[in-house]
């Protein structure tokens, strides 16, 4: 058990040649007492079958922002170099991706409007649209906003 941030944070992640990589390197360390730090008891089964209790410590660790972004822009640069891909093709594609879930909710939309049409004839075109909305409006957002 650690009794100090600071000896959590030199706690070796992983060791590759001599480069030895801490939690201190990427994450920010502090031991507190809240909602994302915990002391429990967990029942383990040993090999003769019978239950142990052992205290156990839940944490939350977080990335600091930016930690392992450079790192990561560069591999993912370097793969598109070798499969032959630009930013301009991924952005194309992103755009592209973005205009098909538009599409695709305002087919959505105009669907649920025939049906309610179809389904409701003594309404009028705004109560009709107006109560599309009301049922759709909550899924389609949830699909933008995922």
């Amino acid at each position: 058990m650690y009794s100090t941030a600071a000896e959590l944070a030199n706690t070796i992640v992983r060791n590759e040649g001599n480069q030895t990589i801490r939690i201190k390197y990427f994450a920010r360390v502090e031991l507190t007492s809240n909602e994302t730090t915990t002391m429990e008891n967990t029942n383990f089964i040993d090999e003769s079958g019978a239950f142990k209790r052992y205290p156990i410590t839940t944490m939350d660790i977080q990335l600091t922002p930016g930690a392992n972004q450079l790192a990561a822009k560069k591999h993912v640069l370097a793969l598109l170099a070798m499969l032959g891909y630009s930013l301009n093709t991924i952005s194309l594609f992103a755009l592209i991706l973005a205009i098909g879930i538009v599409v695709d909710d305002a087919i959505v939309i105009v669907e649920n409007v025939e049906r309610l049409r179809k389904l409701h004839p003594e309404m009028d075109i705004k109560q009709i649209v107006s109560l599309t909305m009301h049922e759709v409006f909550g899924q389609i957002n949830e699909l933008i906003t995922e």
